[in-house]
């Protein structure tokens, strides 16, 4: 017996679902390298304020070299504050990415349970109509087995 051809009306939908976890992913790996970035700009940053206040000074400094100095030293602090704030905004995107992606993820996996629960329905109904058929077909045959 010819069987119908399973079809989902759905299929679309999980198609985009499917693109959308793709973005998703695609989306968190990106931020992920950005806050891996930020987080080695800091570490740079860090690393310089730690050489320059490390670094031995001239014991004979001007007033101009002393405050050429605090200058730069205060350059150095903001630049470790900013690449603080850096890493801060960017563990916060790579947050947001990952709740995107478990998002995609749980609206793809609901689509795909019901494409599953869909398939089985249709195997089952084909062999519901398939079990018919060959009852038909043996009730059929009886008859003409009887009257023999």
């Amino acid at each position: 017996m010819a069987r119908l051809p399973f079809r989902f009306d759905l299929d679309p939908v999980l198609a985009l679902r499917e693109r959308a976890v793709e973005a998703a992913r695609d989306a968190l790996v990106r931020t992920v390298r950005r806050r891996a970035d930020a987080e080695a700009a800091l570490a740079r940053a860090q690393a310089d304020h730690a050489d320059h206040l490390a670094a031995p000074g001239a014991t004979a400094q001007t007033a101009a070299q002393l405050s050429g100095s605090a200058a730069h030293r205060h350059g150095l602090s903001q630049a470790v504050e900013e690449a603080r704030r850096g890493v801060a905004l960017a563990a916060t995107d790579e947050r947001r990415a990952r709740h995107a992606l478990t998002d995609a993820l749980r609206q793809r996996e609901a689509l795909t349970l019901l494409r599953t629960e869909a398939v089985q329905t249709h195997r089952a109904d084909a062999l519901r109509a398939e079990i018919v058929a060959m009852d038909d077909l043996a009730a059929g045959a009886r008859p003409s087995l009887l009257s023999r």
